[in-house]
């Protein structure tokens, strides 16, 4: 989810098993995982966005449900004091 989250950022998520579109989610799916991405609805059609455009959206599938809603997020010290890659 990066610019939005970064890797070792720490999630507060809240259990539900619904979401509004434009909310952050943790999504599991029989084939892919868990993911986190972004909740939206295109033409009726529920999908997983990744707030960095150069991740490909996720359709929901038989099998793809949402376990949480993502609340609020902690940046330890050490991702914060990791630099860039170049």
């Amino acid at each position: 989810m990066y610019p939005t989250l970064q890797e070792g950022d720490l999630l507060c998520v809240k259990q539900s098993a619904t979401a509004v579109p434009g909310q952050v989610v943790v999504a599991m799916d029989d084939e892919e995982g868990v993911t986190v991405k972004r909740f939206e609805m295109r033409e009726g059609v529920p999908l997983l966005c990744a707030d960095n455009p150069t991740w490909p959206r996720l359709r929901f599938r038989p099998g793809t449900r949402i376990v949480g809603v993502v609340t609020g997020s902690f940046r330890p010290s050490q991702v914060l004091n990791r630099r860039p890659l170049d």
